[in-house]
Protein backbone atom coordinates (compact mmCIF):
# COMPACT_ATOMS: atom_id res chain seq x y z
CA UNK A 1 0.00 0.00 0.00
CA UNK A 2 1.68 3.50 -0.82
CA UNK A 3 0.29 7.09 0.01
CA UNK A 4 0.39 10.13 -1.52
CA UNK A 5 -0.17 13.14 0.23
CA UNK A 6 -2.84 15.97 -1.09
CA UNK A 7 -0.31 19.18 -2.63
CA UNK A 8 -3.05 21.41 -0.48
CA UNK A 9 -1.59 19.57 3.11
CA UNK A 10 2.49 18.96 3.32
CA UNK A 11 3.52 17.05 5.43
CA UNK A 12 5.97 18.34 7.58
CA UNK A 13 8.14 15.10 7.78
CA UNK A 14 7.62 12.51 4.84
CA UNK A 15 8.27 9.02 6.42
CA UNK A 16 8.93 5.97 5.07
CA UNK A 17 7.39 4.51 8.17
CA UNK A 18 5.24 1.17 7.17
CA UNK A 19 1.46 1.22 7.74
CA UNK A 20 0.19 -1.66 10.11
CA UNK A 21 -3.49 -2.92 9.67
CA UNK A 22 -4.77 -4.93 12.16
CA UNK A 23 -6.30 -8.70 10.47
CA UNK A 24 -9.34 -8.31 11.86
CA UNK A 25 -9.87 -5.10 9.81
CA UNK A 26 -9.37 -7.67 6.54
CA UNK A 27 -13.42 -8.43 6.43
CA UNK A 28 -14.11 -4.93 6.77
CA UNK A 29 -11.73 -3.44 4.49
CA UNK A 30 -13.29 -6.01 1.88
CA UNK A 31 -17.12 -5.17 2.02
CA UNK A 32 -16.10 -1.22 1.59
CA UNK A 33 -14.02 -2.67 -1.36
CA UNK A 34 -17.16 -4.37 -2.45
CA UNK A 35 -19.50 -1.33 -1.70
CA UNK A 36 -17.17 1.36 -3.74
CA UNK A 37 -16.76 -1.21 -6.57
CA UNK A 38 -18.58 0.01 -9.98
CA UNK A 39 -21.62 -1.57 -10.04
CA UNK A 40 -22.16 -1.20 -13.64
CA UNK A 41 -24.75 -2.41 -16.18
CA UNK A 42 -27.45 -5.14 -15.51
CA UNK A 43 -25.76 -8.90 -16.39
CA UNK A 44 -27.36 -11.41 -18.23
CA UNK A 45 -26.11 -14.53 -17.60
CA UNK A 46 -26.52 -18.33 -15.75
CA UNK A 47 -26.41 -17.86 -11.88
CA UNK A 48 -26.02 -20.74 -9.56
CA UNK A 49 -26.96 -20.23 -5.79
CA UNK A 50 -29.39 -21.22 -2.84
CA UNK A 51 -32.50 -21.11 -1.96
CA UNK A 52 -32.89 -18.79 1.22
CA UNK A 53 -36.33 -17.38 1.76
CA UNK A 54 -39.78 -18.14 -0.09
CA UNK A 55 -41.84 -15.40 0.21
CA UNK A 56 -44.55 -16.00 -2.29
CA UNK A 57 -48.20 -15.75 -2.44
CA UNK A 58 -51.21 -18.19 -2.86
CA UNK A 59 -52.77 -17.94 -6.70
CA UNK A 60 -56.15 -18.50 -7.63
CA UNK A 61 -55.03 -21.69 -8.99
CA UNK A 62 -53.96 -23.11 -5.22
CA UNK A 63 -50.37 -22.51 -5.74
CA UNK A 64 -47.92 -20.47 -4.75
CA UNK A 65 -45.83 -17.92 -6.68
CA UNK A 66 -43.85 -14.84 -6.21
CA UNK A 67 -40.89 -13.69 -4.42
CA UNK A 68 -37.85 -15.78 -3.38
CA UNK A 69 -34.30 -15.06 -2.01
CA UNK A 70 -31.59 -16.74 -3.63
CA UNK A 71 -28.06 -16.70 -2.32
CA UNK A 72 -25.95 -16.39 -5.51
CA UNK A 73 -22.60 -17.84 -6.02
CA UNK A 74 -20.33 -14.89 -8.45
CA UNK A 75 -17.35 -16.05 -9.96
CA UNK A 76 -15.21 -12.71 -9.40
CA UNK A 77 -13.46 -13.69 -6.11
CA UNK A 78 -15.85 -16.34 -4.99
CA UNK A 79 -18.19 -13.50 -3.84
CA UNK A 80 -22.13 -14.81 -2.47
CA UNK A 81 -24.71 -11.66 -3.08
CA UNK A 82 -28.73 -11.82 -1.53
CA UNK A 83 -30.96 -11.24 -4.60
CA UNK A 84 -34.14 -11.39 -5.07
CA UNK A 85 -36.21 -12.50 -7.95
CA UNK A 86 -40.56 -13.77 -8.56
CA UNK A 87 -41.09 -17.05 -10.26
CA UNK A 88 -43.91 -18.08 -11.48
CA UNK A 89 -45.80 -21.37 -9.80
CA UNK A 90 -44.03 -23.72 -11.89
CA UNK A 91 -40.25 -22.32 -10.83
CA UNK A 92 -41.38 -21.73 -7.78
CA UNK A 93 -42.64 -25.39 -6.99
CA UNK A 94 -38.71 -26.12 -8.00
CA UNK A 95 -37.69 -23.64 -5.61
CA UNK A 96 -39.49 -24.82 -2.43
CA UNK A 97 -38.28 -28.69 -3.10
CA UNK A 98 -34.75 -26.92 -3.14
CA UNK A 99 -35.12 -25.20 -0.13
CA UNK A 100 -36.29 -27.99 1.43
CA UNK A 101 -33.46 -30.06 0.15
CA UNK A 102 -30.45 -29.97 2.03
CA UNK A 103 -27.24 -29.53 -0.18
CA UNK A 104 -29.36 -28.43 -3.01
CA UNK A 105 -28.59 -26.02 -5.43
CA UNK A 106 -30.31 -24.21 -8.19
CA UNK A 107 -29.46 -22.69 -11.64
CA UNK A 108 -31.60 -19.57 -12.83
CA UNK A 109 -30.92 -17.69 -16.04
CA UNK A 110 -31.70 -14.25 -15.99
CA UNK A 111 -30.67 -10.76 -15.70
CA UNK A 112 -29.32 -9.53 -12.38
CA UNK A 113 -29.01 -5.91 -11.54
CA UNK A 114 -26.69 -3.89 -9.69
CA UNK A 115 -26.63 -2.18 -6.89
CA UNK A 116 -26.90 -2.87 -3.01
CA UNK A 117 -27.90 -5.90 -1.53
CA UNK A 118 -30.49 -7.80 -1.85
CA UNK A 119 -29.83 -7.26 -5.66
CA UNK A 120 -32.46 -8.31 -7.86
CA UNK A 121 -33.21 -10.90 -10.82
CA UNK A 122 -35.78 -10.23 -13.49
CA UNK A 123 -36.45 -11.44 -17.06
CA UNK A 124 -35.81 -15.20 -15.58
CA UNK A 125 -36.46 -17.70 -18.59
CA UNK A 126 -35.26 -20.73 -16.66
CA UNK A 127 -34.53 -22.63 -13.23
CA UNK A 128 -34.00 -25.64 -11.97
CA UNK A 129 -32.62 -27.41 -9.30
CA UNK A 130 -28.88 -28.92 -9.76
CA UNK A 131 -27.43 -32.08 -8.05
CA UNK A 132 -27.11 -32.36 -4.69
CA UNK A 133 -24.48 -34.11 -2.75
CA UNK A 134 -26.81 -37.63 -2.62
CA UNK A 135 -27.65 -37.84 -6.43
CA UNK A 136 -26.33 -36.27 -9.53
CA UNK A 137 -29.00 -34.41 -10.99
CA UNK A 138 -33.27 -33.70 -10.06
CA UNK A 139 -35.18 -32.08 -12.29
Amino acid sequence: MSVAWSALSPVSQPTSEPIRIQRDYFQRIEEVRRALRDTGEPVEDIFVGTVEQLNGDMGNDGRRAGQVMLALLLPEGEEVIRANTNLNADQYEIADQAHMTDGAYVMIMGRLHPGRQPRLITNVSHFQMLATPENHLLE
